[in-house]
């Protein structure tokens, strides 16, 4: 799986994670709330837009965090 972080300012920290071309993957820290949460966004297949994202569970982000 490729990792890169893409965002780090005041209130969060992103990183961009994939390995499929179809598939958006972001994990995210939130400072304020001391949280992580991530999310998806699928695309039917490489050419199309993407979908909207859907938050993924808590054990599949806690995974995501140990591959950052």
């Amino acid at each position: 799986m490729q990792v890169e972080l893409t965002n780090d300012d005041d209130a969060y920290k992103d990183w961009a994670m994939w390995r499929k071309p179809t598939h958006e993957l972001t994990l995210t820290y939130d400072k304020d709330a001391q949280e992580y949460y991530s999310i998806i966004r699928t695309s039917p297949t490489p050419w199309d837009d993407f979908g909207d994202p859907r938050l993924l569970p808590d054990a599949i982000t806690q995974k995501l965090i140990n591959l950052k």
